[in-house]
């Protein structure tokens, strides 16, 4: 989910979805896009690129979907993590900055992130929402910063 660019490393998705057998669906737009196609076509792997999606189209991709896979090399936390925890999806992540958050972590390797998915398929979710209500809601968000700036 998210811009399609060399950071955000869907090569890895692609590859590790084609050596787990499954699907992938990826949405989002960007420079990086016919190059995916690409490896997805010279891998034989089923990749459907599903473009830009409005909210509740990406609501329903997150409630189908077994995982989240995020390889992103941004460092920070992205907005698709949390989406789909809000979701009940479990999510799969290479970044060492997610530290605290529920997710399976994986080395960012097509082989580890495909065992990730094999280990961890049938996995309790259901709380998952949960957490992010408790920790990462506009709520929370709100009364976090109003302490801080106390604390100035």
């Amino acid at each position: 989910v998210g811009r399609l660019m060399p950071v955000k490393r869907h090569d890895l998705v692609i590859e590790a979805a084609h050596e787990a057998g499954m699907l992938i669906r990826i949405a989002g737009e960007g420079t990086e896009q016919k190059k995916l196609e690409l490896l997805a076509r010279k891998l034989g792997a089923r990749a459907e690129f599903l473009g830009p999606l409005n909210q509740t189209e990406l609501r329903n991709e997150y409630r189908r979907a077994l995982f989240l896979i995020h390889t992103s090399e941004t460092g920070s936390l992205d907005k698709a993590v949390l989406e789909a925890l809000a979701c009940g999806l479990p999510v799969i992540s290479t970044s060492d900055s997610l530290e605290g958050i529920p997710i399976i972590k994986a080395t960012p390797s097509p082989k580890a992130i495909a065992e990730a998915i094999a280990l961890h398929r049938n996995e309790d979710t259901s709380s998952l929402p949960e957490y992010v209500r408790k920790h990462h809601s506009l709520e929370n968000l709100i009364s976090n910063i109003v302490e801080k700036i106390k604390n100035i």
